[in-house]
């Protein structure tokens, strides 16, 4: 899903290896980062597991931009 007036992109990304739930997350594409990310509390609201989620996804941000950007311009 985006919103191609604010060149927002939304994704939800699943960390195979992890037993995590997926994590929401909203992309800039013009400014090439990471705007917000979220784990919807429904889904899963276990906090220990939520809490390495975004620690993973924190870790491997920038390698994360650079793959969301490419699937933005090649889709």
């Amino acid at each position: 899903e985006n919103n191609q007036k604010d060149k927002l992109y939304d994704f939800s990304v699943d960390i195979k290896d992890f037993d995590t739930p997926n994590i929401k997350l909203k992309f800039d594409y013009e400014k090439q980062e990471i705007v917000s990310t979220w784990i919807d509390v429904e889904e899963d609201d276990n906090e220990p597991k939520n809490h390495v989620a975004y620690k993973l996804i924190d870790l491997c941000k920038h390698d994360l931009c650079i793959k969301l950007k490419f699937m933005i311009e090649h889709n």
